[in-house]
Formats: structure tokens, C-alpha cells, sequence
């Protein structure tokens, strides 16, 4: 009976400590991510200065917004590297409206860059540089993209070219100029791609793409 008038008790004292273990657990994990996006956003919020960047063996250019590949063939321009790879050019696009819209109007402009129209997303992007950068056997790559996009490309790239050094010209879209660290952290762009980033450096990336694969094929049944 004792026994029984001690559980009687302790239950209602247990069940209040769950819950105040799991809120301050919840808590945790908040402010742990709180933290990590904004160090994301404050990251996305910086530009690399392109005149001092050090010299590589070669540039590459993750498609995106146009100032990304306009940047890339300065970097080129200014011998940066000694040629320059476009990752992810869209299919429907000639080289030669590539070619007349960013490099300059000289022979040059045909030997020393490169097009990569197979890559279709950023892990695309990493595999095909990585082909590219060992064909030419390139031991240093400068990697130009846009801020917000750096830190999940870095992640891949790393992972496909463990051996080669990898300098970041991050690149700040003219839509997010200005913005502080807070007004990037409810820019929708800036959210989905932590998103992606947090993905991708827990490697759930397959995980995520197989659910929504197959609540898609329920739906569609």
C-alpha cells in the first residue's frame, strides 16, 4: 500500500519533469539554430572584394543571377585563373549568345572558358567541376556564386575535391544589397537555401527527396 501511495505521488512529479526536460530541449535546439541562421545571414550579407582576391589555377562560375558569371569573366579578364568554367548553362542558351553576352569581344574569349550544360542543381554543379578540375589537373579553384548560395557549394565542392584548394568570391545579389544581417533572415531566398545547407551538411538531402517523392506518387495515385 505504501508502495502504492509512493508511485501514486511520484507519477504526477515524473510527468512534470518530462515535460519541462523536452521544453528545455526545444529550447535548445531553437537557439541552436537561431544562431547558426543568423551567422548564415550575417555571411550572406558580405561581398568578396574581387580586386584583392589571390590567383588561382582556375576560376568556376555557378549559374544563377547574371552577376555571377559578369564577376567570373572579370576575374578572367584580370587573370585570376587561367580559364574560367560556366556551370549549369541552360540548354536552350547557344555558346555563342554566352560568349557575345560576357566575355569580351576578342579571339581570346573561345580558348579560356569553358560550358557545362549537364549539371542541373549545385551537387550537378560540385561533380562536373570536379571532372573539369581533374582533367586540367587544377590544384587551387576560385568558386564564384552568390553569397547566400556560398556556404552549401563550398560544402559540396569540398566534398568532391578534398585535395584542392577552394577560394570563395561570393558575390552579393543587387535584391539583397543594403539588407542587415536581420532583414536577410526573413529574405525567402535566404531561408530556403539554409534550409538546403542544413540538408546538406547533415547529409538527410536523400532522406528529404525521397518522402516528398513518395507522398507525390500517393498523391498521384
Amino acid at each position: 500500500m505504501r508502495n502504492f501511495r509512493h508511485l501514486k505521488y511520484t507519477a504526477p512529479k515524473l510527468k512534470q519533469f518530462t515535460k519541462t526536460a523536452f521544453a528545455g530541449i526545444f529550447v535548445f535546439c531553437f537557439m541552436v539554430v537561431f544562431v547558426s541562421f543568423y551567422q548564415f545571414a550575417s555571411q550572406a550579407s558580405k561581398e568578396a572584394n574581387l580586386l584583392t582576391l589571390p590567383k588561382a589555377d582556375a576560376i568556376v562560375v555557378l549559374t544563377g543571377e547574371e552577376s555571377r558569371i559578369h564577376s567570373a569573366v572579370n576575374l578572367l579578364q584580370a587573370k585570376n585563373g587561367k580559364r574560367l568554367l560556366i556551370s549549369g548553362v541552360s540548354t536552350t542558351v547557344s555558346d555563342r549568345t554566352v560568349y557575345e553576352t560576357y566575355a569580351s569581344k576578342n579571339a581570346e574569349r573561345y580558348c579560356c572558358i569553358d560550358l557545362d550544360r549537364l549539371a542541373m542543381d549545385t551537387k550537378g554543379n560540385a561533380e562536373n567541376t570536379a571532372n573539369w578540375v581533374s582533367l586540367h589537373d587544377y590544384k587551387q579553384l576560385i568558386v564564384v556564386t552568390s553569397s547566400y548560395h556560398m556556404p552549401r557549394s563550398l560544402t559540396l565542392l569540398k566534398q568532391k575535391m578534398p585535395t584542392v584548394k577552394i577560394i570563395p568570391a561570393q558575390i552579393l545579389p543587387s535584391d539583397l544589397k543594403g539588407k542587415s544581417t536581420l532583414a536577410m533572415m526573413v529574405a525567402p531566398k535566404v531561408i530556403i537555401e539554409y534550409g538546403k545547407f542544413l540538408l546538406t551538411k547533415t547529409k538527410l538531402e536523400p532522406v528529404v527527396k525521397y518522402m516528398f517523392a513518395s507522398l507525390n506518387l500517393k498523391t498521384n495515385g
